[in-house]
């Protein structure tokens, strides 16, 4: 199975440039579509795959990690969120994926939910974002919404 690398080279569809100024500094989005590589890199889930047969997904660990982090923000199902990383270009954008992206089937975060839990830093996802900024607000009403201390 082949490893999942992040886009380093973005095309002429970035959601980043459809949105423009619509992804508002200071939301989670933003830092996300900011700052999601250098917080999820390449290998940021390498642990858990060290005794793998298998090896890692094909699915880039910045994609996942930013599913997993915007689904617990805004309190959505695995089916859910992968359906907001296909429609939203907000989560395209965090994702640093193109705008159309085809998202992973839901299973892929049932089974990263199993090896987080199993590994040594289960919560990393949570530790790694919080405070980055300390306090961010979100501008969109719903579950999650107002201002926040981490996640």
């Amino acid at each position: 199975m082949a490893l999942g690398r992040a886009q380093s080279q973005r095309g002429f569809q970035d959601p980043r440039d459809i949105l423009g100024d619509r992804l508002r500094e200071g939301s989670l989005y933003r830092l996300l579509a900011d700052h999601g590589q250098a917080m999820f890199g390449d290998g940021y889930f390498a642990d858990l795959y060290s005794g793998s047969v298998k090896g890692q997904p094909t699915v880039a660990a910045r994609i996942v990690a930013t599913v997993m982090v915007l689904q617990a923000f805004e309190g959505l199902s695995d089916r859910e969120a992968c359906d907001r990383l296909e429609a939203d270009l907000r989560w395209q954008a965090a994702a640093g994926v193109d705008a159309g992206h085809r998202a992973f089937h839901p299973t892929v975060l049932v089974g990263m939910r199993n090896k987080l839990r199993a590994s040594a830093r289960p919560r990393r996802l949570f530790e790694d974002t919080k405070g980055r900024p300390s306090e961010r607000c979100d501008e969109e009403p719903g579950p999650g919404a107002g201002c926040h201390r981490g996640l």
